[in-house]
């Protein structure tokens, strides 16, 4: 999809409210900039894995180093993975 944006006088772009919202970007939000040389291509920045760790009472926990975002992440295989760990514990 392509969308054209304007820059204000303080070099500031906005981007595309449904976009920010399908990406979860939101004030504080960090993302990387890469000048390719051709074009300027934004990414979440990624601040470190997730550490998934178990409560007492088995359930799982996701953690993320640094500074709490959002950002992209395939939860449902994380958890069904920690299951599995988990059952795998108790012979399950």
């Amino acid at each position: 999809m392509k969308r054209k944006v304007a820059i204000d006088q303080a070099g500031r772009l906005v981007i595309p409210k449904d976009i920010r919202s399908r990406y979860g970007f939101g004030p504080g939000y960090h993302l990387e900039m890469e000048d390719t040389g051709t074009e300027i291509v934004l990414r979440p920045a990624h601040l470190g894995e997730p550490i998934i760790r178990h409560l007492e009472n088995g359930f799982p926990m996701i953690e993320w180093p640094g500074e709490t975002q959002k950002e992209t992440y395939d939860i449902v295989a994380e958890v069904r993975k920690s299951r599995d760990e988990r059952d795998g514990k108790f012979g399950l």
